[in-house]
């Protein structure tokens, strides 16, 4: 056996340090802070290129062209004040931002722009001395907040396979657990389908269709259904409606394609004056 000899070059790592003149920046030139009804606390980072023996004080004000967030009101700086200080040997520090939910509105970008106070000689031309923070509310995630009343009533936007062009169906649903919701008869009766919501991410709800029969077809049989990674299915809690993308296929054959079904929570009378002999 003859083994081939293997050169190796050995290279020694090493710290790369910055040692040239410090500038200071915010750590993002624009950033979205989701407003939650705990009237959460945000950070927003001003970071330098280099630490320093002593501790360094900087400050923000607000850019009022372009701002539309009222202190007080949408907001507030914790403590009162808008100062932040970076401890000697840190390159970083938070200005801490208070939202307040209960006065924003849904569907509504509250923006704030603020621009850090500096010395001029710390500023980088290449980054922006300001930055926009875009608050958006977003509701707590209840179950029950899609089924309304004490009925279990849905109103469905779909078309295929029950229709060429987007049309409403009503249907009655029912909530089986704390993130498990069941429509009955969905496209045919006798095949509920279940959709499990997922608010791990509250700024991107989603939820997951697992693979499970859809309705009958003549041709094909058994027709089955499930929700794809690549049209991620989402629900809106404070408009009470989800909307699942579902792939129809049918096994060792193939697929239909991925439809879209739009589902609203409804009153027991809107679904009983709707219905109308479409379905029970």
């Amino acid at each position: 056996m003859t083994v081939a000899a293997l050169g190796f070059v050995s290279c020694k790592s090493e710290d790369v340090t910055y040692s040239g003149q410090q500038f200071v920046m915010f750590s993002d030139s624009t950033l979205m802070m989701p407003v939650f009804n705990d009237d959460p606390v945000h950070d927003l980072y001003i970071i330098t290129s280099q630490t320093s023996s002593v501790d360094k004080n900087y400050a923000v004000d607000v850019v009022i062209d372009g701002s539309s967030a009222i202190r007080g009101f949408h907001y507030d700086f914790v403590d009162g004040t808008n100062n932040v200080t970076i401890k000697a040997g840190e390159n970083k520090a938070a200005v801490k931002i208070k939202s307040y939910y209960d006065n924003m509105e849904f569907n509504d970008t509250v923006v704030l722009k603020l621009e850090l106070v500096a010395p001029k000689n710390e500023y980088l031309e290449c980054y922006s001395a300001k930055t926009a923070i875009d608050f958006i509310k977003f509701a707590p995630f209840d179950i029950n907040t899609f089924v309304k009343e004490k009925g279990e009533y849905a109103r469905m936007t779909a078309s295929w396979p029950l229709a060429t062009m987007p049309t409403r169906y009503y249907r009655k649903s029912y909530i089986k657990s704390d993130d498990k919701f069941i429509i009955r008869d969905m496209i045919n009766p006798g095949f509920d389908i279940t959709a499990y919501f997922d608010n791990s991410d509250p700024v991107n709800p989603t939820m997951k269709v697992p693979e499970q029969r859809l309705f009958i077809d003549g041709n094909y049989g058994e027709v089955y259904c499930r929700s794809v990674s690549s049209y991620p299915s989402y629900f809106v809690t404070h408009e009470q409606y989800f909307v699942l993308y579902l792939e129809i296929f049918v096994p060792q054959i193939g697929t239909f394609g991925v439809y879209s079904y739009q589902i609203e929570s409804i009153t027991e009378d809107v679904y009983m004056n709707n219905i109308n002999g479409i379905i029970k």
